[in-house]
């Protein structure tokens, strides 16, 4: 039985051999997990550090490694990684163990130190200056899970095949393959999730997230694809959902951004009824529609969140909370690809009602969530007692956001599933879930506009 300091909380040190040893990811899985969000060789690391800015004389000595949700800078002389946040603070305690379990895996010390800002004295400060920005509108309810999800959606609705627009200066070629290739991904999922087709360790990189895929991620989905019966007639098919393809084409200017440092996506945000705000504490987007007004926040430390919402209904008594993200199932009669709506949360100790009011439809089933601070301490032994507890997802943000709130805010949430161990999908090799990412937005989306909004 392995011993916890606290069943949410950091393990303790002397337990990460045995944590990594009961992992729902294998040393492999986990080694993987840290190269991606870490980014450089994972031996050549000595230290980690999170930081609000880089230090000068670092700067002319780190190289600054492209990553869609951090920045990352690395000293290739002292094995030093910085971590800087793009938005809000980052997940200190993760990040931690994230640090530990490197250090136990390449049996070589790693040292750690959070030497950013603690989000609390921001906080205010930061209310002070949405208030300036929303000068006078009251709130009638904040949304969490993508401001570019929902920012295209409106615009898809409002507009009709508005991609074009803004990729109509690219190499027609690349922009072609980029959007076969993602549908090619999205038919390989349908096949693989349904049993139609088997998937190696190797073939299941080609769903890595946060870049555009290489020639040899391409030669492997290629293989795949060649294998499965009717393959471009269900490609046609899905060529037919105008929102997908549109999805997908702005998708590709984000990753291009990030490759080429170009800014070509932020056009894409544009919108008389939308407004990004790039804050140092916590970025949002006022959503103005239908005469109500919105605040739109992404996925982010569930921490900065609950304090920022829980603040917001304190003063501008908002109404209703929509929420959607990807959750881990912790049983095979979830699938990935699933969703999901949330009725009960935990921390570990104690399940919260959520009131949910999202509309359950065929397609998503009513589940009960347990939180972590960390996906790492999540072990053969805690999903037993988590099932036991009757949990069967889990995710990193809805136990503290819905705790933040009082029972007087409607609360619409859904999510989908994205990694399901029992499958042999863990965090470090999960799929794309496009196709479940837009649907669960559009579902939002459709709420706030039931009266102008057809289906498509």
């Amino acid at each position: 039985m392995l011993r916890y300091c606290g069943i949410n909380s950091i393990i303790c040190k002397l337990m990460i051999k045995e944590i990594i040893d009961d992992n729902l990811m294998t040393r492999e899985q986990i080694i993987a997990y840290l190269k991606d969000d870490f980014r450089v060789d994972l031996q050549k690391i000595r230290s980690i550090t999170l930081i609000d800015e880089l230090a000068p004389e670092e700067k002319l000595s780190s190289k600054k490694i492209p990553h869609h949700r951090y920045n990352l800078f690395f000293n290739q002389e002292s094995g030093a990684l910085y971590i800087q946040a793009t938005e809000g603070k980052l997940r200190t305690n993760h990040l931690k163990l994230e640090t530990e379990f490197l250090s136990e895996l390449i049996k070589t010390p790693v040292t750690f130190a959070d030497l950013s800002i603690s989000y609390d004295i921001f906080l205010q400060d930061w209310l002070a200056r949405m208030a300036t920005k929303l000068a006078g509108k009251k709130i009638e309810g904040v949304l969490i899970g993508s401001m570019w999800n929902f920012n295209f959606y409106l615009k898809f609705f409002a507009q009709g095949e508005f991609a074009d627009t803004y990729t109509k200066n690219l190499n027609r070629v690349t922009l072609e393959n980029y959007v076969i290739h993602q549908l090619a991904l999205a038919v390989i999922e349908e096949e693989y999730i349904h049993g139609r087709l088997n998937l190696n360790e190797h073939e299941r990189t080609i769903f890595q997230e946060g870049k555009i895929s290489g020639r040899t991620t391409l030669a492997t989905t290629k293989k795949i694809s060649s294998v499965i019966p009717f393959f471009h007639d269900k490609i046609a098919i899905l060529r037919k959902r105008i929102d997908l393809v549109d999805y997908i084409k702005t998708d590709f200017l984000f990753f291009s951004d990030l490759e080429d440092g170009t800014s070509l996506f932020k056009e894409t945000l544009v919108s008389d009824m939308t407004e990004i705000i790039d804050d140092s504490f916590l970025s949002y987007q006022i959503i103005d529609v239908r005469n109500k007004t919105y605040i739109n926040f992404s996925w982010a430390n569930d921490e900065i969140l609950s304090a920022a919402i829980k603040t917001l209904e304190q003063v501008f008594s908002f109404k209703s909370l929509y929420m959607y993200g990807k959750c881990g199932s912790l049983t095979p009669d979830l699938k990935i690809g699933q969703l999901v709506a949330p009725m009960q949360c935990s921390n570990g100790k104690k399940f919260v009602d959520i009131k949910n009011q999202m509309l359950l439809s065929n397609d998503t089933k009513a589940v009960n969530f347990i939180h972590v601070q960390s996906p790492l301490v999540e072990t053969r032994t805690w999903a037993r007692t988590m099932l036991s507890l009757g949990c069967n997802c889990v995710d990193m943000e809805l136990d503290s956001v819905v705790r933040s709130i009082s029972e007087k805010v409607t609360k619409k949430i859904i999510y989908y599933i994205s990694d399901e161990p029992t499958m042999g999908l863990t965090l470090s090799d999960r799929l794309s879930m496009l196709k479940q990412r837009l649907d669960c937005s559009k579902k939002i989306i459709e709420d706030l506009l039931t009266d102008t909004v057809e289906h498509l």
